[in-house]
């Protein structure tokens, strides 16, 4: 699982090293994978205004099986407030696109 990720380097790092580890261990190459985790507005759109994720995927080299969404990280760095008790509500600028 590689958290918190914004540029999509990141990610052909990981898969870069995970590579040397299949090689160094003996493993078949492909078998270790990534899962991604989008905790920022960095993740969501570049730099550029355009949709990340798919770059981020992209970028794995054929090794991200997964994208999870970090809402309580996501909503903090908007400065909005998630509130535990209450599950699902948030108040933030996000809130419309909460679900």
């Amino acid at each position: 699982m590689l958290p918190k990720i914004t540029y999509p380097e990141q990610v052909t790092l990981l898969a870069g090293l995970l590579e040397q580890i299949e090689s160094s261990a003996g493993l078949t190459p492909g078998v270790l994978k990534i899962e991604l985790m989008i905790e920022t507005p960095q993740s969501i759109f570049n730099a550029y205004g355009r949709v990340a994720p798919p770059n981020l995927v992209a970028a794995g080299r054929g090794r991200v099986v997964g994208v999870h969404f970090g809402r309580y990280d996501y909503t903090a760095l908007l400065n909005g407030h998630f509130c535990a008790p209450c599950s699902t509500r948030l108040t933030s600028i996000t809130s419309p696109f909460r679900r």
